[in-house]
């Protein structure tokens, strides 16, 4: 590993770090005080001041300063819902996914002075992963195989109110296969159309719809090897910066079981999600389960229990930035800050100077 320069910053940032000089940016880690102890599962930022984040113990979080404080919240009644997902529409306008049976989506208005709950599925097999939104209407939420089948819910009014595809619309489902809810990112849009979903055991296979969600073709992630924790964890796409009308594509994964295990960790893809080719050289050392890139740079970051790695050449090769493991990533709209957040209430603010 190539040396690192320590840099000594202000009591205020608590540690920084820049790697060789031919690198682009220096990387600025600040850790927070979010005021819990839970396992915080999904990070999203609205902008560079308005933060919110989710997890376990029916636990909300939001900021509305960079992360400096942080409002502890809770739906009544829903205190043992475990929230792995979230979507942000405004400062105050957000939907919370909790995964397990009953499955519920809620929605607020007002920053969580009140929450309507928008779906409710107490199917004693019903375990959500994930959801993301195309636009401010249409949004797409999947889950662990029922059956043979693989639960895809769509809301078509910005999540006021969500239903299943029908059950032939669905898609057919391997075998006991299931997805991760480690981070609500193992589900993606690219464009107002495409979405993506990575899935886990057996196959690790990626799950491609063109029209919104209503119909999915499938491809292989190469991740997954038939272990039960192997498979996509979190997905990433950008616009190529050398072929304009295509995307590339990042899939995670490894084993949370064996976190230091480096089989099997990232898959590239350079055709928006159809074909993708594991990266051994470089990559990442260890099980990680949330992936992103920055908007409009080639820096990537991903992050799991052992580590957090970055990337400066969209996902070709990778080094570590942190010993320090997180569960979910949040870029800001702006790509100024991002936001990593883990068990324990653990959250930093990285920023980026070039």
């Amino acid at each position: 590993m190539k040396k690192f320069l320590l840099i000594t910053l202000l009591s205020a940032v608590a540690s920084s770090c820049t790697f060789e000089q031919k690198d682009p940016y220096t990387l600025i880690n600040r850790p927070l005080q979010s005021n819990t102890q839970i396992s915080i599962r999904s990070i999203q930022a609205f902008d560079d001041s308005t933060i919110w984040a989710t997890g376990n113990s029916g636990t909300i979080l939001k900021s509305f300063d960079a992360g400096e404080s942080w409002d502890v919240m809770t739906i009544p009644g829903h205190e043992s819902s475990d929230f792995r997902d979230l979507q942000l529409f405004g400062k105050k306008k957000a939907i919370v996914m909790s995964i397990g049976s009953p499955a519920k989506i809620f929605r607020t208005k007002n920053g969580g002075k009140s929450w309507w709950l928008t779906y409710f599925n107490e199917d004693p097999d019903i375990f959500l992963d994930g959801m993301t939104f195309l636009n401010d209407e249409i949004g797409v939420a999947f889950g662990d195989a029922i059956g043979t089948r693989i639960p895809i819910i769509r809301t078509i009014n910005g999540g006021n109110s969500w239903e299943m595809l029908d059950e032939m619309d669905l898609p057919r489902a391997l075998p006991k296969e299931g997805g991760f809810a480690a981070s609500g990112t193992s589900i993606r849009t690219l464009n107002d159309s495409t979405l993506v979903i990575g899935m886990g055991y057996p196959r690790g296979r990626v799950l491609r719809s063109t029209d919104r969600g209503l119909t999915w073709e499938f491809y292989l992630s190469h991740l997954g090897n038939n272990e039960n924790s192997r498979g996509v964890y979190s997905m990433a796409f950008k616009k190529s910066s050398n072929e304009s009308k295509t995307m590339i594509g990042l899939a995670v994964g490894g084993s949370w079981e064996e976190p230091d295990n480096h089989n099997l960790i990232l898959s590239r893809s350079k055709n928006e999600g159809k074909d993708w080719t594991i990266i051994s050289e470089n990559a990442p050392k260890g099980y990680r389960s949330a992936v992103d890139f920055a908007p409009d740079k080639n820096l990537a970051i991903c992050t799991g229990s052992n580590g957090t790695d970055i990337s400066f050449d969209e996902g070709l090769t990778w080094k570590s930035f942190s010993k320090n493991g997180f569960n979910a990533i949040g870029f800001t709209p702006s790509g100024k800050y991002a936001y990593l957040a883990g068990n324990n209430g653990k959250i930093s603010r990285v920023s980026f100077l070039e």
